[in-house]
């Protein structure tokens, strides 16, 4: 009876954690991420294999759900706004989103990149730092201001390794590599400067218009950043992009379906109807995989890898705007 009693406790005891972790799934990002710091400090290094299986857990399991309700999303905006939905127009403007951005690649990739790192910005200070004032001057820069910070943050943060990646998407490209040696010579005062300056319009901004900011988010956010900091790009971007910007857009994508006060059963029945499509990206991915590593060795994936998010991201801001104007509207 007492070992049964024992049981019960422990069991009561984990169930109450599990729906912890359901309300505020960024502390499981939290709990992975110090593991995996752990294991690295155990054991002087990850192997690039940990490192891989660790961001594609993130990229499989919340990434790509993420970006999948991206039409039903869409569907539910026009809904809303008394307008009559066309599917073709999503397609399209993925389709040329692809042309675009692929041709701007092709031709000029160190401008790609720099693009894809300026938009990358915008819709990472967009996402995280929502308020009533969204088209407020000063809360737009303060966005704009933390969403750079971050950027810089990962990237620039992590000098040598995001040299090799740049390296690898724009072919070698002399521009590039100069201006980003020039960047990470000096990346301690970069950073520095640009926290100085997103706290200072963050305070501005809070004075003039107040957002509501709880002091558990911004915890939570210190935390990961400081985990990026001590892990290598992969599992950093991985980190951020997927245990806590995927977290909390599918957390406002949810709430934007569903209205406060729903189950979190919900929100796992939308997860569950993201993963039709999710498990196609990821078989398409494995077949990618099996075919470089069967017939292309020679060809480098991660320019593929590269123009797949990039080609993607585009859009995917584009609607995230759309939402949060129709929701202060």
């Amino acid at each position: 009876m007492i070992t049964f009693a024992i049981q019960v406790k422990i069991q009561s005891h984990v169930v109450k954690y599990l729906k912890k972790i359901a309300y505020n799934p960024t502390s499981l990002t939290i709990i992975l991420g110090a593991l995996l710091l752990l294991w690295q400090e155990l054991q002087g290094s990850l192997s690039i294999w940990v490192q891989i299986f660790f961001a594609f857990g993130f990229v499989f399991f919340i990434g790509i759900p993420h970006r999948t309700l991206d039409i039903w999303l869409e569907q539910e905006l026009f809904k809303r706004a008394g307008k009559v939905y066309k599917k073709w127009t999503f397609y399209v403007r993925y389709l040329l989103a692809i042309v675009l951005f692929g041709a701007l690649w092709w031709y000029w990739p160190t401008g790609s990149v720099f693009l894809f790192l300026l938009i990358t910005a915008w819709h990472i200070g967009e996402s995280d730092l929502k308020s009533p004032q969204a088209n407020n001057f000063l809360w737009t820069w303060t966005r704009y201001s933390y969403g750079m910070m971050i950027v810089l943050w990962i990237f620039l943060g992590h000098g040598s390794q995001a040299s090799i990646l740049w390296a690898s998407i724009t072919r070698q490209d002399m521009l590039m590599m100069q201006i980003w040696l020039m960047l990470t010579a000096s990346k301690e005062l970069i950073i520095g400067v640009i926290c100085m300056i997103t706290l200072l319009l963050l305070f501005l901004a809070q004075y003039r218009n107040p957002s509501e900011f709880t002091a558990r988010k911004v915890i939570s956010l210190v935390i990961i950043l400081v985990l990026c900091e001590y892990l290598p790009l992969l599992p950093a971007m991985a980190l951020y992009f997927g245990g806590w910007h995927a977290v909390n857009a599918f957390s406002d994508a949810h709430r934007y379906f569903l209205p406060e006060g729903r189950s979190t059963n919900s929100a796992f029945q939308l997860w569950l109807h993201a993963m039709p499509i999710t498990l196609i990206a990821v078989v398409m991915t494995l077949g990618y995989a099996y075919f470089w590593a069967a017939f292309a060795k020679s060809m480098n994936p991660i320019p593929m890898m590269y123009l797949l998010v990039m080609c993607t991201t585009f859009p995917h801001q584009w609607l995230v705007g759309q939402i949060n104007r129709d929701k202060i509207s």
